[in-house]
């Protein structure tokens, strides 16, 4: 893990665990490496409040079936930088995904809400 770009999560949608996961794989990275969350609706600002870096965490919601959906939410939270949105776009785009920039980081996101709409 110490020479990776980025680090994607995708635990039980526990805020605390998600966060002491964070806590703990940011000790091992390097500053530059993107922390991302799969979290389905708990915002990346929350899970990465008390991290040190908190412009590199992100969040990226796969649709369901990840395997037939390729779209990708990828969440810019208050204090994520723009440099980070983008290399997780690039990074999801090589990937044979379909990264959709969103802008607020809120509940449930773009594509749950839609859903429960």
């Amino acid at each position: 893990m110490p020479g990776a770009d980025c680090v994607f999560e995708a635990a039980p949608e526990k805020l605390p665990l998600k966060q002491e996961i964070f806590a703990a794989v940011e000790k091992l990275v390097a500053p530059s490496t993107i922390l991302a969350s799969n979290s389905s609706a708990i915002p990346s600002t929350e899970i990465g409040r008390h991290l040190a870096h908190r412009e590199r965490m992100v969040g990226t919601h796969f649709w369901n079936p990840p395997h037939l959906v390729p779209l990708v939410e990828v969440i810019q939270n208050e204090r994520t930088s723009g440099e980070v949105v983008e290399r997780t776009m690039h990074l999801l785009r090589r990937a044979g995904k379909v990264p959709v920039h969103v802008r607020r980081d809120i509940p449930g996101f773009v594509g749950n809400r839609l859903q429960h709409a």
